[in-house]
C-alpha cells in the first residue's frame, strides 16, 4: 500500500477511530503523510504542525513535529511545543504499534526499548499539575530535561530541574508560596530534592513579611508510575503565615510535615501555632460520613496543632481566646474530624440577647466530626447584680443555666 497526503487544520481527535486506546490527542494538525508498506508492517513518514495541541490533559499549543514510522518505532527527529509560557523540544525513539492489523495497535511492543529526551524552558508546570490534587499551578523561571530510556516494561528517567523566582498556587491556603528556588536531579525515576527553599506569607497587615525564606522542602518523588509519582517529602517552616480556604483560619506557624504516599497522599506533621483567628460555627457532621466516588487521587490529612501562642476563636455566638491542642484528620472528600482539647482562658458568649463576658472553660472534641462537648462559665451585669451563665453539654444536648446572688436560676 501507499498513501500520500497533504492537509490542512485536521482534528487529531479522529485517531481514537482508528487507536481508541491511545493517549488523548486533541489540536488542528496541517502538513504531510506518507504511508507505506503492509498492514502488519506499516510504514509512514510525517512532517506535522498543530495549533492547540493536546496530549492526555496536557495543553502544549503550537507543536510542530517531523519523523518517521518503521513497523517497530516511530522515530520523532524533532519535535517542539511552543506555548505562551515557554517552549519544549524532543527527539528519540518509541516502540509504538502503529501497525494497522495488529491487535495491539496503539501499545508499546513488549520487550523493545525507547531512548526519548526532551528539554524545556517553561513559567509553569502544565505536565505535572492536572496530575496532583490540590495544586492549583506553579509559576516562575524553570529548566527541565528528562530522558526515558530502557525497556518499556521498567521505563528508566532520569533528569534535572532547576527553578528560581517561582510561586505555587495551591487550593489549601489564600496566598501562594512565592521565592521558590532550587534544584532537584532524577535518577533511575527518583525525583531527589535535596533542599529547596520558599516563602509563605499571608499579607494581612498583621504579621511582618519575612526577610528571607521561611520553608524548605526535602525528599524525593517516585516517578515509577510517571503520571501517578509516589511522594515522600519533608515540609519545615518558621513563622509561616497563611489563610487556609478550606476553613476561615488565619494563623502564623512553625511546621514540620510530612507528604508521602501514591494513590492516596497523607499529609501529617505539627502546625504549631504561634498566632491564630478562627471562625467557625458550631454545627455538627455525621459520624462517619460516606466517601464520594473518588476520580483522582485522594489526599488525606493528619495534623496536630498546638497552641503556643494567642488563639482568638470566633463565630456568631462566641468570642474566646484559647490555649491547648487540636487535631485534625480528614480523607478524601470526608468531613474533618476534630480530636483535641481547648481551653478557653477568657472571652465572651451572646445569649439570652445578652453579652456575656469572662469566659472560661474548656471544649473536647471526639475525633467524629466537629461534635465539641462544651462546658465553660461566663457572666453579665444586670442592675448592678450579676448573672452567670454556665453552657455544658454537646453541641445538640446543651444546658444552659443561668444563676444569680439573688439566687434566681433558669
Amino acid at each position: 500500500m501507499s498513501l500520500r497526503s497533504t492537509f490542512s487544520n485536521l482534528s487529531l481527535e479522529f485517531i481514537h477511530k482508528f487507536i481508541p486506546k491511545f493517549f488523548t490527542l486533541g489540536g488542528d494538525a496541517s502538513g504531510s503523510f506518507h504511508l507505506k508498506g503492509i498492514p502488519k508492517n506499516t510504514q509512514f513518514t510525517y512532517d506535522l504542525d498543530i495549533q492547540n495541541g493536546l496530549f492526555d490533559v496536557i495543553e502544549l499549543g503550537h507543536v510542530t513535529a517531523k519523523g518517521k514510522y518503521d513497523g517497530r518505532c516511530l522515530f520523532v527527529e524533532t519535535a517542539e511545543a511552543i506555548r505562551h509560557d515557554g517552549k519544549i523540544t524532543a527527539y528519540g525513539s518509541v516502540p509504538f504499534d502503529f501497525n494497522i492489523s495488529s491487535p495491539n495497535i496503539g501499545r508499546f511492543f513488549p520487550g523493545d526499548s525507547l531512548d526519548f529526551h526532551t528539554t524545556a524552558h517553561m513559567e509553569s508546570l502544565p505536565f505535572l499539575s492536572p496530575y496532583i490534587a490540590d495544586l492549583d499551578s506553579v509559576r516562575g523561571d524553570m529548566d527541565i530535561s528528562l530522558s526515558l530510556t530502557g525497556p518499556v516494561e521498567s521505563i528508566q528517567r532520569r533528569g534535572h530541574i532547576r527553578v528560581k523566582n517561582g510561586r505555587i498556587y495551591t487550593l489549601l491556603v489564600s496566598d501562594p508560596a512565592t521565592s521558590v528556588e532550587g534544584e532537584a536531579y532524577m535518577n533511575h525515576n527518583q525525583l531527589v530534592i535535596q533542599d529547596m527553599k520558599a516563602t509563605l506569607h499571608h499579607s494581612n497587615g498583621k504579621y511582618p513579611e519575612p526577610k528571607k525564606q521561611n520553608i524548605t522542602l526535602s525528599g524525593f518523588m517516585d516517578f515509577t508510575h510517571f503520571f501517578e509519582p509516589g511522594y515522600d517529602l519533608h515540609v519545615k517552616g518558621k513563622e509561616v503565615s497563611f489563610k487556609t480556604l478550606y476553613m476561615d483560619i488565619t494563623a502564623q506557624s512553625n511546621l514540620d510535615v510530612t507528604i508521602t504516599g501514591r494513590d492516596t497522599i497523607t499529609i501529617a506533621g505539627t502546625i504549631e501555632t504561634l498566632d491564630a483567628n478562627i471562625f467557625y460555627e458550631f454545627a455538627t457532621e455525621d459520624v462517619g460520613t460516606a466517601l464520594s466516588e473518588e476520580t483522582s487521587t485522594v489526599m488525606a490529612y493528619q495534623i496536630n496543632i498546638p497552641i503556643r501562642g494567642t488563639a482568638l476563636f470566633q463565630n456568631s455566638q462566641i468570642d474566646a481566646n484559647v490555649t491547648g491542642e487540636l487535631s485534625l484528620s480528614k480523607i478524601g472528600h470526608q468531613e474533618m474530624d476534630f480530636g483535641g482539647e481547648i481551653f478557653v482562658e477568657d472571652g465572651s458568649v451572646f445569649s439570652y440577647k445578652d453579652i456575656f463576658k469572662g469566659l472560661q472553660g474548656y471544649v473536647s472534641f471526639d475525633n467524629k466530626g466537629f461534635n465539641p462537648f462544651i462546658d465553660v462559665n461566663a457572666y453579665t451585669m444586670i442592675d448592678d447584680e450579676r448573672i452567670d451563665l454556665r453552657i455544658i453539654g454537646g453541641i445538640d444536648d446543651l444546658d444552659i443555666v443561668l444563676e444569680s446572688e439573688s439566687r434566681f436560676s433558669e
